[in-house]
């Protein structure tokens, strides 16, 4: 994951979202020249038990293995799964980044909130080890479902409630305790479209809806993050569509 930074032109949601291209999020934005807003959050889409770095690599559309919070993870525990094709290792996800980066600073923070999750949960923390130089000055842990489909083969209901209920929370505790004057930028990848297994239309309609219909403040600003031009577009035209 890598790549410089690049916005689309055009703002969304009445203004105070912005579309961007970047192959890594967790990295600082090389068009970040100026005074960076005091509060800089990033929605890093993890699991309900936090695990990060833990696993030695994830099944695309999952499920995670079951294990106690805290115990070692290992390949021979899978089941028999051997890793390959599907599968999605920490260094390709941003939760694997966030980890990398946060070290055991942040895996220090992580192990002090109980889990398992519910999903659609989300856990904040400081920007540990790396984060800070990422440009970051606070995480923001979702617990993202698996994509699942009803017996019609549509996105089940419940599964993409719980998508969107990640956006809602993650603006919430963007925004809390800030005063007046204050100054936040959340940056928001297209959450469930990578290692959860959603296909990328219903990730990003699911975005859209959810922020669309979110209580956003005026200090907020967003910074929506595709790590191709393809989602980069796709999830504008959602936005706009929605939003």
């Amino acid at each position: 994951m890598g790549g410089r930074w690049r916005q689309l032109p055009g703002r969304v949601l009445g203004g105070r979202g912005e579309v961007w291209i970047s192959g890594n999020i967790v990295s600082r934005c090389d068009a970040d020249t100026g005074a960076l807003p005091q509060r800089r959050c990033l929605l890093n889409p993890a699991n309900r038990s936090l695990a990060g770095t833990a696993l030695p690599y994830v099944r695309r559309g999952g499920p995670l293995p079951a294990a106690a919070v805290g115990q070692r993870f290992e390949s021979s525990r899978w089941g028999g799964m051997d890793a390959g094709e599907g599968n999605v290792y920490p260094v390709q996800s941003v939760d694997g980044q966030v980890h990398l980066k946060g070290g055991n600073a942040l895996r220090a923070r992580l192990d002090a909130h109980p889990t398992p999750l519910e999903y659609g949960d989300v856990v904040p923390t400081e920007a540990a080890g790396g984060l800070w130089d990422a440009g970051y000055t606070s995480i923001l842990h979702a617990a993202v479902p698996f994509y699942a489909e009803t017996a019609d083969g549509l996105p089940c209901p419940s599964v993409v409630a719980a998508l969107q209920r990640c956006y809602l929370h993650a603006v919430a505790l963007a925004s809390e305790g800030v005063g007046p004057d204050g100054d936040v930028m959340l940056s928001i990848p297209l959450i469930g479209a990578g290692t959860c297994g959603f296909p990328e239309r219903v990730a990003a309609a699911a975005a859209a809806r959810a922020l669309s219909g979110a209580a956003l403040q005026d200090h907020l600003r967003l910074r929506l993050v595709a790590d191709t031009e393809a989602k980069a577009e796709l999830w504008l035209a959602e936005l706009v569509t929605h939003g």
